[in-house]
């Protein structure tokens, strides 16, 4: 009985002593680089889809069978969930030859919430310029979940919700229109 005790007691020692030891402080994360890098990848995932650059483009995403790509347009939408399906329906991207400096892409009114090796970004995703000979012009809302795996963000949802137009952009419409007539 006499040896139980220092044994009982040099573990309880040991377990306080574990106890309050304090466990290490995580690294400080520069949430400005950190944005910096997840606007950098919306913008080559933009361009790399622009310009055909397929496999840039593919190395952008989380492979799961939990990414998710919603197409949201004011009278439709479409859910497209797990990489093999969304791969399968940028396929198209594999074949287009760069467009060149013809468009422009702008990612504006960033809002970017970083949590750890998660973020979320919301802004506004235009596209501008000309194409096979026509004006174009796209101003809709992107809202985009990332993952960091391995030090790199990648794209683990992604959607584009189609804005309704403005006033004044239906009556920049039916300007054309009365100057057709």
């Amino acid at each position: 009985m006499i040896m139980k005790k220092p044994i009982l007691l040099i573990s309880i020692i040991a377990f306080a002593v574990a106890a309050c030891q304090q466990t290490p402080e995580p690294e400080p994360v520069d949430i400005n680089a950190e944005k910096d890098a997840i606007l950098k990848v919306i913008q080559n995932e933009s361009e790399y889809a622009l310009d055909g650059k397929f496999e840039k483009f593919k190395d952008l995403y989380i492979h799961d069978d939990l990414n998710t790509r919603l197409n949201f347009r004011l009278d439709s939408f479409e859910i497209i969930k797990g990489w093999d399906n969304i791969l399968e329906r940028m396929k198209y991207l594999e074949e287009r030859e760069e467009i060149g400096n013809s468009i422009t892409i702008k990612k504006e009114n960033p809002i970017i919430k970083v949590t750890g090796n998660t973020a979320w970004l919301i802004c506004d995703n235009i596209w501008q310029g000309v194409y096979e000979g026509e004006d174009i012009y796209s101003n809709n809302l992107q809202i985009t979940f990332l993952e960091k795996v391995d030090g790199e963000w990648k794209i683990s949802f992604a959607a584009w919700l189609q804005k309704p137009e403005t006033e004044e952009e239906e009556g920049e419409d039916e300007e054309e229109v009365a100057e057709e007539d």
